[in-house]
């Protein structure tokens, strides 16, 4: 919890300014970056609260965990969840889907799959499916329309986007390993 409170903290300043730069490119680079922050500050908060309540014989200290896990990640979470979406869309604002990177794309893409807009995550998806990807970021955007598919009860689709992403996976297991297995725990998942 420290480490991502101080990130937050770090990563809210050091973007500040940037974000209140004159030129477009920079102030959308800010707000990306500040806004993949946030995305992995909520994520972690809430992978902890779910850790919390994964072992049946944690269950008397149910209330314990989750007074603590209200007292401190829950803020936090709340703050990075709601502005994660709006620093997003500061970015789509500034620069457009077309001027976007394929990380910028990705991120958004992960930012509105977690709020629940499928349709425009489709979109980032299709966008930086059409720019030049490494394997990692392929194989991630392939977990994200994977997941859409899911929400669309296309098992197909998501057969074969999990595929994709796998393939994926492996052609970066020697350079990014830690890339490889990011897409692996998804894909099991």
């Amino acid at each position: 919890f420290i480490a991502k409170l101080l990130l937050f903290f770090k990563a809210t300043r050091e973007y500040k300014d940037k974000i209140q730069s004159s030129s477009a490119l920079e102030k959308a680079e800010a707000c990306s970056t500040l806004s993949s922050c946030y995305y992995s500050i909520a994520g972690t908060g809430m992978a902890h609260m779910k850790s919390y309540f994964r072992v049946d014989w944690k269950f008397i200290l149910y209330p314990i965990f989750t007074v603590i896990w209200v007292l401190t990640w829950f803020p936090l979470v709340l703050i990075c969840y709601f502005n994660m979406l709006h620093l997003s869309n500061q970015v789509v604002k500034l620069i457009g889907y077309k001027e976007m990177t394929a990380d910028q794309l990705d991120i958004r893409q992960s930012i509105l799959r977690r709020r629940g807009k499928y349709n425009e995550a489709r979109v980032c998806i299709e966008m930086a499916f059409k720019k030049t990807l490494n394997h990692h970021t392929r194989g991630l955007l392939s977990i994200g329309l994977a997941e859409i598919f899911l929400k669309e009860d296309n098992r197909d689709g998501v057969v074969m986007e999990i595929r994709a992403a796998l393939h994926e996976a492996e052609k970066c297991e020697l350079r990014e390993p830690q890339q490889a297995a990011r897409i692996y725990r998804h894909c099991s998942r």
